[in-house]
């Protein structure tokens, strides 16, 4: 499940900074130049079975994803991902292998059929051990915004109820 929502998370972020059509690219480039993005997500199946859904929030390399019990959370330094089912975090350098914005151009060798209308954002991958996923995201640009909903509460990774594993 840790993998899908990864690899979701940084397709949506690489439609908006990478897509295949230039006036694409060039329309979603600006939105990340000038504003916080969020996306709402889903992905179904070939059967069209919803696998998942969740929200993407993007500024600049700053983000959050947050799908079910899970939330990811990078401050441009730091990734933490928070499993509130669990009462565990865990702590890495951005970057490394489970930061989404780390595989960026192998997982966009597997997005086909990307469609933008300014509003919802679509496209199909192909992705080992799942098959073929059908994604679709409605996409708002919003003022930059908070700058605390990219970090974890002290709160949480002080707290001796919440398991804290630093890996950097």
């Amino acid at each position: 499940m840790r993998k899908i929502i990864f690899t979701l998370s940084a397709i949506l972020f690489c439609c908006l900074l990478h897509a295949q059509d230039g006036s694409i690219l060039s329309e979603l480039t600006s939105m990340l130049g000038r504003s916080q993005i969020t996306a709402h997500y889903s992905y179904s199946d070939a059967s069209g079975a919803e696998l998942g859904k969740g929200v993407a929030t993007i500024q600049g390399r700053k983000y959050m994803v947050s799908e079910g019990n899970a939330m990811f959370i990078s401050d441009g330094s730091t990734l933490y991902s928070v499993f509130s089912d669990r009462k565990e975090v865990y702590i890495e350098n951005a970057g490394g292998k489970n930061d989404i914005f780390s595989n960026l151009p192998e997982v966009l060798k597997n997005v086909e059929n990307l469609k933008w209308d300014g509003g919802k954002l679509s496209f199909t991958m192909n992705m080992e051990g799942f098959g073929e996923l059908h994604c679709k995201a409605g996409v708002q640009e919003l003022p930059w915004n908070d700058e605390a909903l990219f970090s974890v509460s002290d709160g949480i990774l002080e707290s001796k109820a919440w398991v804290v594993t630093d890996l950097r």
